[in-house]
């Protein structure tokens, strides 16, 4: 049996890292905050600074925060509406690699699993702060979030919502805003 060259190996290894690296973009700082300041709040919290996602958010008034969520390369902050149809939150990600938005967004649809069907990527789009947005479903629930990088750090911005029945405008409406105020402090 011949031998494969270890510059084969080296090869396949270098472009698989190319791929999953690519490029991450650039991102607004600027233009992240004034987006932010932008957004209509009577009905949400002051801006808070949320040090274990390195961000700051104005939370949903009168929702009930989750405890912090901590894995080996994910922080997660959740907050819940009084009746707990809807939700949006914050994971700050500790990344190995530099990875693109696109990459993370690859890497979440691959790995994830639902108890509620299939899910599906129904949109996506980069807006002018550099966000990558998604919007996606499956068969309980619909979601819509950004994803940021910056070097080894990245975070997933989201809102989610069950599907039957179908929450108030209201509440759906209200997480929306909260995640339009969070910004991720990219020069930590």
């Amino acid at each position: 049996m011949k031998k494969v060259p270890d510059t084969f190996f080296r090869g396949v290894l270098a472009v698989m890292t190319i791929s999953l690296v690519g490029c991450q973009g650039s991102i607004d700082a600027e233009q992240l905050t004034a987006t932010a300041q932008r957004v209509e709040r009577s009905d949400l919290d002051d801006t808070l600074l949320l040090e274990e996602v390195a961000a700051r958010i104005a939370p949903p008034r009168d929702w009930t925060q989750r405890p912090t969520q901590r894995r080996s390369i994910a922080t997660h902050i959740q907050f819940r509406s009084p009746d707990q149809t809807v939700r949006m939150g914050v994971v700050k990600l500790a990344m190995p690699l530099p990875l693109s938005a696109d990459t993370i967004i690859w890497l979440a649809r691959t790995g994830y699993k639902s108890k509620n069907g299939k899910p599906q990527l129904l949109t996506r789009w980069t807006d002018d702060a550099g966000r990558h947005w998604l919007v996606g479903q499956d068969d309980a629930w619909q979601g819509e979030a950004y994803i940021l990088t910056a070097g080894f750090r990245g975070w997933i911005v989201y809102r989610s919502w069950k599907r039957d029945p179908l929450p108030s405008e209201a509440e759906r409406d209200k997480a929306s805003r909260a995640v339009r105020t969070v910004v991720p402090m990219l020069d930590d």
